[in-house]
């Protein structure tokens, strides 16, 4: 399931409310956006939403339109189901994931990341039944406690990803001192997630 911002709502997005202007995140939000993501849920599709050919998305627009939308549904469903296309400025993927992962609660948004792992069918498989609850990773990407493990399910003999993914919180972090950690993950009530592509 697709939006196209450009040709289904506007070339030239608003500002945050409706009593601002014409093309608001909240107009956005209240005729595409909420009635396209229900759908997707419904259906267990991914959303992709394209950025592209815009003139440009004030920090007020992206804030209410992903920030209310995380706040309507859970924030780490709206990870799972959301997809961005952002080739003319592929920032705005980062800014929107900020915007999302403000309702997650506490932490700042600027402290949790997202990191998208390729991880081998065997523990991909062991991960979504909460027999392996840990990962063991090159500490590449300076992991810390609260980040989100974006898991891809990858199989080594064709050299693929399959169309699985699972989301997990990370809960603590053990250094081992020769670059590596084992970090303790959480995929809490999260079931994995069939891509669909775009």
């Amino acid at each position: 399931m697709n939006i196209n911002i450009c040709k289904e709502f506007t070339a030239t997005p608003g500002a945050r409310f409706k009593k601002d202007g014409p093309f608001s995140g909240e107009e956005f939000f209240d005729t595409l956006l909420a009635p396209k993501y229900e759908e997707a849920v419904r259906k267990r599709e991914k959303l992709v939403i394209n950025l592209d050919g815009d003139y440009g998305y004030s920090a007020c627009f992206l804030d209410y339109v992903f920030g209310m939308l995380s706040c309507v549904h859970e924030a780490k469903e709206v990870l799972h189901t959301v997809r961005f296309i952002s080739n003319d400025d592929p920032s705005l993927v980062d800014d929107i994931k900020e915007y999302i992962l403000k309702a997650l609660g506490e932490y700042a948004p600027k402290t949790r990341k997202i990191h998208e792992l390729k991880t081998w069918s065997e523990y991909f498989n062991a991960v979504c039944s909460k027999e392996k609850t840990f990962e063991y990773r090159f500490n590449d990407r300076d992991y810390k406690v609260h980040d989100i493990l974006y898991l891809r399910e990858f199989t080594p003999i064709k050299a693929i990803y399959s169309v699985y993914s699972i989301m997990a919180d990370v809960n603590y972090i053990f250094d081992t001192g020769d670059r590596y950690v084992i970090m303790s993950i959480d995929i809490g009530d999260n079931r994995k997630e069939k891509e669909v592509e775009s």
